[in-house]
């Protein structure tokens, strides 16, 4: 962690208030006092919980052993705080080294000591305890995600007989259109995408109610690739604009189809969506400040949904950027940072505002999560 760098983007709202700086420097000082003992606290209970699974190791065999290297905090505290390792001498591979011992006792129990000859137990409670809670949490895993896909099974299902139901009484224009969407839904494809938005941009008309229900049917079942061609197909066929929109904004909450859904959002919002925005704003702030991953391509930063979400629930934004700079993922400061410099421009008053949690942003922890483009 590193402190006193401060992101060039926030320097113009630094040098505006001066006469305010003893309050930064006190605040400054907390917040890194604060950091501090967050910090101690969490090393603390990261001991305790050494300590116990140090207790279920010596407890589950006699020949293994824990090394640790103590620091400061260790002597001061007479926790095992620092980095540790397991040892035996029938064992068959290395042990790994960490802070956090729970994960080097289950990687060297796994390695190790399943079905070893050589076990001699002493006591209960042992390691059992641990791999017993770490089975039964894998195993919860396993069965919501086997619940999750035969949820989604009978919703696709679901749609299927829709579909069908609509293609039965339609005519040989709009049951291609049908099967093009059956063809989405079944497995995204850049070239079913192309051929559908193409067909709603020539033949609108086509694409009648019942067809649009099965457009937002698709938006609603998730995934960017299906949102983004449901979308695309939608703008030029949907007379609604409030529930294309109202789509749209769903879209973004859930970071799918974002591109096409921000430009439906600056051209068609108004005022009457405030109980959707909030949940919009990340995913369209995110694409007025895009972060470039490592070699991942340059995205332009686009302004216009922003500018417009700002025009309309000014008070939400900024509540929203707040949220985002007080966040422990830089990835976040940063896209708000960067909606902030362009923001500047149109509400000059939004850096003095925000000054405060900006600096307190900088006390925050540092990594490596691209950069701003």
């Amino acid at each position: 962690m590193q402190f006193g760098r401060i992101n060039p983007a926030f320097l113009p709202f630094v040098s505006e208030i001066g006469d305010d700086l003893c309050e930064l420097y006190r605040r400054d000082i907390a917040a890194m006092n604060a950091m501090r003992d967050c910090e101690l606290e969490g090393a603390v209970q990261v001991g305790v919980a050494n300590r116990e699974v140090i207790k279920l190791a010596r407890n589950w065999c006699a020949h293994l052993e824990v090394f640790g290297s103590g620091a400061l905090l260790a002597e001061a505290t007479g926790l095992p705080i620092g980095l540790g390792t397991f040892g035996c001498k029938h064992a068959k591979r290395g042990s790994s080294t960490a802070m956090d011992l729970r994960f080097v006792a289950l990687d060297f129990y796994d390695d190790n000591c399943v079905g070893c000859p050589h076990r001699q137990p002493i006591r209960f409670p042992n390691l059992s305890q641990l791999v017993g809670e770490r089975d039964r949490l894998q195993a919860e895993r396993v069965q919501s995600v086997e619940r999750e896909c035969e949820r989604q099974a009978a919703l696709y299902r679901e749609r299927q007989r829709r579909r069908a139901d609509v293609r039965r009484l339609a005519d040989s224009p709009r049951a291609g259109i049908i099967d093009l969407i059956e063809e989405l839904d079944r497995a995204y494809d850049a070239v079913t995408h192309e051929t559908l938005a193409k067909l709603a941009a020539t033949v609108p008309d086509e694409i009648d109610s019942s067809i649009r229900s099965l457009l937002y049917d698709l938006i609603e079942s998730g995934g960017d690739g299906r949102t983004h061609a449901a979308l695309d197909a939608l703008i030029p066929a949907e007379k609604d604009r409030k529930k294309l929109t109202r789509a749209a904004l769903a879209a973004l909450a859930r970071h799918e189809g974002t591109h096409i859904a921000a430009e439906i959002v600056a051209a068609q919002l108004d005022d009457s969506f405030a109980d959707q925005i909030d949940v919009a704003l990340p995913a369209i702030f995110e694409t007025a400040s895009p972060i470039r991953e490592p070699l991942a391509r340059q995205v332009e930063p686009r302004f216009e949904a922003l500018d417009r979400a700002l025009a309309l629930y000014p008070a939400q934004c900024e509540r929203m950027l707040d949220v985002l700079l007080r966040s422990e993922s830089e990835r976040s400061r940063k896209i708000a940072a960067g909606c902030i410099e362009h923001l500047v421009h149109i509400d000059s008053e939004l850096g003095r505002r925000l000054a405060f949690v900006l600096i307190d942003s900088l006390m925050l922890p540092e990594g490596e999560f691209g950069e701003i483009d």
